[in-house]
């Protein structure tokens, strides 16, 4: 019988980084996009000693190290986790292993006893790594961070017109950036361990000039029967045109 492997709850919320600003559904782009605020129970993020610094896309995932003593003599353990499932660290297959093994010839601090969080990126050039967060942390910080309001126009306008990416991919710059080329977003971490993320694919301006297949709402009527009651006839028949849209979309994307 297989053994079911739990992830203990510490590794999943380190591994999951939660949006720091509140979204919601735009009728006229048809997108998820910010609304200005911070989101509820994120206001930790506007306080001293919080380091923002830049957020990579890719899996996340969590090196525990532990070491021990037995009659044969010392010894280090192992466990790597992503947030679905651990994986064997013996395995030579795949991609993630090879930068996982590579990490821990480059950075010794991965061999000390504790639990190392990061992100597994696959890169352009093939060079597949994990970029840890300690890392990110002291190496890919942003210290214009304090030095203005802290606002989420002016984290808009930050990352659409003044930042750039320490890995300098042109994944998020497009053609009247003039070459800039922009971070996927950014990361902040309280000095206690928690984290959360910003994102330019929060904001309408990261779409605009891009050939995207536009995502259907999930459930475009996620709406109470009192609210609905409260909406006036063009509003009730702007949400229906947005159903019919979805239904639409789903179709066209859905797989032969």
């Amino acid at each position: 019988m297989n053994e079911t492997i739990t992830i203990p709850k510490s590794h999943l919320d380190q591994m999951r980084v939660p949006a720091a600003i509140e979204r919601a559904y735009s009728l006229l782009d048809n997108l998820y996009v910010a609304t200005g605020k911070w989101a509820p129970g994120f206001e930790w993020v506007l306080e001293d000693g919080v380091t923002c610094c830049e957020f990579v896309h890719g899996v996340n995932v969590c090196l525990e190290t532990a070491t021990y003593q037995d009659e044969l003599g010392k010894g280090t353990m192992f466990r790597f986790f992503t947030r679905r499932s651990e994986l064997d660290i013996g395995s030579t297959n795949g991609g993630m292993f090879f930068a996982l093994k590579e990490s821990l010839k480059v950075h010794p601090w991965l061999k000390e006893d504790g639990s190392h969080y990061g992100v597994f990126k696959r890169r352009k050039n093939g060079f597949d790594r994990v970029i840890w967060r300690r890392n990110q942390v002291k190496r890919m910080r942003y210290d214009q961070w304090g030095k203005y309001e802290k606002t989420v126009d002016n984290v808009s306008c930050w990352l659409r017109d003044d930042l750039g990416t320490h890995f300098f991919e042109k994944d998020y710059g497009t053609a009247r950036d003039s070459g800039l080329n922009r971070p996927a977003g950014l990361l902040f971490v309280h000095p206690d361990g928690r984290n959360a993320r910003v994102t330019c694919d929060m904001f309408p301006w990261f779409y605009d000039g891009r050939s995207r297949t536009p995502k259907a709402p999930k459930n475009p009527y996620r709406i109470t029967k009192e609210q609905w009651e409260e909406y006036n006839d063009a509003e009730k028949e702007g949400w229906r045109q947005v159903a019919r849209q979805a239904r639409i979309i789903r179709k066209k994307n859905r797989r032969p």
